[in-house]
C-alpha cells in the first residue's frame, strides 16, 4: 500500500519496502550500480529514537534507481518516480 503526499499539486507516492523488492545487487547478482546520485534528502523527525533519516536515490540503469536509507540499500524505485520527486523538490526550493 502506498502513502500519498501532495506536493505542489502532484501526488508523490511512498511504498512500503518488502523482502520481495530486495535489489539483486544486495543478493550478489545483477547489474553494477552506476553510482550517479540522483537526489539525497535528510528528513528530520519528531522522534527521540530516530531524529533523522537520510534517503538517497542512485541511478541503477535507465529505468530504475536504487534507494538507500541511512547508508543501506533497501529497494528499487522507478527512475520516473525519482525524477518526479526531484522536480517537486526543485519546485519547492526554487519557488
Amino acid at each position: 500500500m502506498a502513502d500519498i503526499l501532495l506536493v505542489l499539486g502532484k501526488d508523490i507516492r511512498f511504498f512500503c519496502v518488502t523482502d520481495k523488492n530486495t535489489p539483486p545487487a544486495m543478493q550478489g547478482e545483477g547489474k553494477s550500480l552506476d553510482k550517479k546520485e540522483e537526489i539525497k534528502l535528510v528528513v528530520y523527525l519528531d522522534n527521540v529514537n530516530f531524529p533523522e533519516v537520510e534517503i538517497a536515490l542512485y541511478r541503477y540503469d535507465g529505468n530504475e534507481c536504487l534507494a538507500v536509507v541511512d547508508g543501506e540499500p533497501v529497494s528499487f524505485v522507478q527512475r520516473s518516480a525519482a525524477v518526479d520527486l526531484i522536480e517537486a523538490v526543485h519546485g519547492i526550493v526554487l519557488n
